[in-house]
C-alpha cells in the first residue's frame, strides 16, 4: 500500500471515528432526552386523569363514560386492581391489550414496544368506589418519538456521508500533496542507481516546511557528493601526474648504472643518492596522499632553501632521466627562498618535463635575480611554442594545446595546473612568453628571503 494510500484511510478512518462517536453520542442524549419528555408528558396527563375521577363521586357508568372520553385514540385507559385484576379497559386498539398488566402503588412511568411501535405507560394510584385502592393506567403511542429518533437517525448518517466524502478527497489531495516531493525524491534517487550519475531534484517547493527543507538537505548532500567525486578524480589525476616524475628518474638511474655504472664509484654514488632522494620525495607524496584520502589537509613544512644548489640538482637529474641536455645559466649569487622543497623541486620537474614533452632540441635553465625583493626562474625550451588563443587556457586542468597528442605522449594537461598551486602557495607568480614555431619559456617568480634569514643559515 502507497504511502498515499496509507495517509487517506489513516485521515479518513480517524475522521470516520470521531464521527461516529459524536454521532452515537447525539442519537443517545437525543433519545434520552425525547423519551424522558414524553413520559413527563403522558405522566401528567394520566395524573391530571385520575385527579378528576378523585375528586368528583361519580357513578361507575360516569366514570367509564368519563375514561371514553379521556382515551387517547392511539392508546389506552385500564383500572387494575391490588389482585391485578383489569377492572376495566378503555382502547380503540386491540393490540394494545397483549401489553403486560401490573398494579403499581405509586407513580410508575416506562416505555414499551409493540410491532415496533413505541408506547408509552404511565400508572397512578386512585380510590375506586368501594374504597379500594386501584392503578390506573394510560397507555399512549408514540408517534412522534417513533418518527423523530429514525429521522435523527437517518440525519446524522447522511451528515457523516457528507462530512467522509469531502474528508476523503481532501485526504487523497493531501496525501498527494506531501508524497509528491517524496516521490520526486525517489525518481531521482532511481535515476542516480540507473545512470550512475549524480543529480539534483529539479522542482524544489517553494514553500518554507519540513518536505522543502528535506529537498534542499538532499540537494545540499549531492552537491557535497559531486564535490567529493571532483576531488576524489582531482586526488587520483595529481597522484598519477606527482608519482610518475620520481619513477622515471629512478627508473633511468637503474637502467644507467644497469648498463654502464657497475665499474663508476661516482656514477654508483650519484645513481643511490638520486634514487634515495626521489624515493623519500614518494614516500612524502604518498604520506600526503593519505591524507587527502582521509579528508585532511597536508602541511608542507617550509624552510629556507637555497635556490642556485636546488635548480641544479633538479636539471641534473631531469637530464639523466630524459636523456636530454639541460643548461644551468646562473649568474647571480646566493639566492634563497622560504619554502617547500618537495613542492619546489616539483615545479621544476613538471616546467621541464613540459619543456621536454614539446621540444626535442636542449633546455635551459635560468635563474635570475630581480632585485633584493624578488628572484625568478626561467624555464626556456625550443619547441614549437603556443598560439596566443591557447596561452591563456593552458594552465587549466586536463587541457592539452596539441589535441592530436595521445595521454601517454602529451601528457594530462594537469601538470602546469599544478604548478600554478605550488606557485600560489609559495606567494609568486608563472607567466608565459611563447612564439610559434620558435618556443617558450615560462617564467617563475618567487619572494627572496628575508637577509635576516639568510644570514641566520650562513
Amino acid at each position: 500500500m502507497t504511502l498515499s494510500w496509507r495517509i487517506t484511510l489513516f485521515s479518513t478512518g480517524l475522521v470516520a471515528v470521531l464521527i461516529l462517536l459524536v454521532n452515537v453520542s447525539v442519537y443517545t442524549f437525543f433519545k434520552a432526552n425525547l423519551t424522558e419528555g414524553e413520559l413527563d408528558r403522558v405522566a401528567t396527563q394520566a395524573i391530571t386523569v385520575a385527579s378528576s375521577l378523585d375528586q368528583t363521586s361519580m357513578s361507575p357508568e360516569a366514570r367509564e363514560q368519563y375514561l371514553n372520553a379521556y382515551a387517547p385514540g392511539s392508546g389506552m385507559l385500564r383500572l387494575i386492581d391490588e389482585q391485578g385484576t383489569i377492572l376495566l379497559t378503555v382502547t380503540r386498539n386491540q393490540e394494545l391489550l397483549d401489553l403486560p398488566t401490573g398494579f403499581n402503588a405509586g407513580e410508575v412511568a416506562a416505555l414499551e414496544t409493540v410491532d415496533e411501535e413505541s408506547y408509552a405507560t404511565a400508572s397512578v394510584p386512585l380510590i375506586w368506589n368501594d374504597g379500594q385502592i386501584v392503578s390506573l393506567q394510560l397507555t399512549e403511542q408514540l408517534e412522534h418519538y417513533d418518527e423523530s429518533v429514525p429521522l435523527l437517525g437517518m440525519i446524522l448518517t447522511i451528515a457523516s456521508l457528507v462530512v467522509l466524502v469531502p474528508t476523503f478527497l481532501a485526504s487523497q489531495a493531501l496525501g498527494r500533496f506531501i508524497v509528491r516531493p517524496i516521490r520526486s525524491l525517489a525518481a531521482t534517487m532511481n535515476d542516480i542507481r540507473i545512470r550512475g550519475t549524480l543529480k539534483k531534484v529539479d522542482h524544489l517547493p517553494t514553500q518554507k516546511d519540513e518536505l522543502a527543507d528535506l529537498s534542499r538537505s538532499f540537494n545540499h548532500m549531492i552537491e557535497l557528493l559531486q564535490q567529493n567525486a571532483e576531488q576524489q578524480q582531482q586526488f587520483v589525476s595529481d597522484a598519477s601526474h606527482e608519482l610518475k616524475t620520481p619513477l622515471t628518474v629512478i627508473e633511468s638511474y637503474t637502467n644507467m648504472l644497469k648498463r654502464w655504472g657497475k665499474d663508476d664509484q661516482a656514477m654508483i654514488d650519484e645513481a643511490v643518492e638520486a634514487i634515495l632522494s626521489e624515493s623519500q620525495r614518494m614516500k612524502g607524496l604518498t604520506e600526503q596522499m593519505l591524507l587527502l584520502a582521509n579528508g585532511e589537509t597536508p602541511t608542507h613544512e617550509k624552510q629556507l632553501i637555497r635556490l642556485n644548489r636546488l635548480v641544479s640538482e633538479t636539471a641534473e637529474r631531469m637530464s639523466v632521466a630524459s636523456g636530454r641536455t639541460i643548461y644551468v645559466k646562473d649568474s647571480n649569487g646566493p639566492l634563497y627562498v622560504t619554502g617547500s622543497e618537495p613542492l619546489l623541486k616539483q615545479l621544476l620537474f613538471i616546467l621541464l618535463d613540459n619543456g621536454i614533452k614539446y621540444s626535442d632540441k636542449s633546455l635551459t635553465l635560468e635563474l635570475r635575480s630581480s632585485g633584493s625583493d624578488n628572484c625568478s626562474i626561467a624555464v626556456i625550451d625550443q619547441g614549437i611554442g603556443i598560439k596566443a588563443a591557447d596561452q591563456e587556457d593552458i594552465f587549466k586542468r586536463f587541457y592539452r594545446v596539441d589535441k592530436a597528442r595521445s595521454r601517454d605522449t602529451g601528457g594530462s594537461g594537469l601538470g602546469l595546473a599544478i604548478a600554478q598551486k605550488i606557485i600560489a602557495e609559495h606567494n609568486g607568480s608563472l607567466s608565459l612568453s611563447s612564439t610559434e614555431g620558435v618556443g617558450s619559456s615560462f617564467i617563475v617568480t618567487l619572494p627572496t628571503a628575508k637577509k635576516e634569514e639568510t644570514d641566520e643559515t650562513n
